[in-house]
């Protein structure tokens, strides 16, 4: 069973390499961990919100989706 090429990490690293041919990997790493940065830490300081922990959840999930549709119809 081969792993798919559809997770946000590949698309991620498969358009930094054609964009950019040096170092996809380290990049795509940095780029993952400064998008979630922000979620993580607000969810961290507001622990004890549950509707503002709730809205940030719900953003996260719409942003992640929205960026997994950009890269993948621009690598595609």
């Amino acid at each position: 069973m081969q792993p798919d090429s559809l997770h946000l990490h590949t698309l991620i690293f498969t358009y930094l390499q054609r964009r950019h041919n040096t170092s996809a990997n380290a990049k795509t790493s940095l780029i993952i961990t400064l998008c979630v940065m922000p979620f993580i830490l607000i969810s961290i300081l507001c622990y004890q919100d549950t509707p503002i922990l709730i809205a940030i959840s719900i953003c996260f999930i719409i942003l992640y989706t929205l960026a997994y549709r950009l890269i993948k119809t621009s690598i595609t």
